[in-house]
């Protein structure tokens, strides 16, 4: 199981295994849907198209934050039959690196900015901060969970 979301995707979840393995999972649909009918047992409905447009869209915008490209780069104004989604959209795994080391650059000063705050809270007790009290990128997200 995947969460696009998890690495600056869409809210959406993907389910990947072989077509045996599938088979043998349990899914959530009606009881009148053939087990062996994969994908189709995992569906509940219709599809979030907007979803699936920001999902297969990922991969181009992991790659534009590294290679420099623009959002008005002429190159990017094609049609869609022009458009070649696994040569031009899908980063390689050095890109996908780059790109969440570019991104966790960004987001460092924000989250010292956050962390420090919500230390002072948490040492008035005002709040206590669930996980670590750091902006270290190594040790946390920056992402922070607090209850009064």
């Amino acid at each position: 199981a995947f969460s696009p979301y998890k690495v600056y995707g869409p809210h959406v979840g993907a389910l990947f295994g072989s077509a045996k393995a599938l088979e043998l999972v349990t899914g959530p649909n009606h009881y009148f849907i053939d087990p062996k009918q994969v994908p189709y047992k995992f569906e509940l409905g219709g599809c979030s198209h907007e979803a699936c447009a920001g999902l297969v869209a990922m991969g181009g915008y992991l790659r534009r934050l590294v290679t420099g490209v623009q959002p008005n780069d002429p190159s990017l104004d094609r049609a869609p039959d022009d458009l070649n989604i696994a040569g031009d959209l899908d980063p390689t795994r050095a890109e996908c690196v780059a790109a969440c080391e570019y991104m966790t650059r960004l987001e460092q000063t924000p989250q010292t900015v956050l962390a420090g705050y919500l230390s002072r809270m948490h040492e008035r007790g005002f709040i206590r901060v669930i996980g670590p009290l750091t902006d270290d990128p190594s040790v946390r997200v920056p992402t922070f969970s607090f209850v009064p």
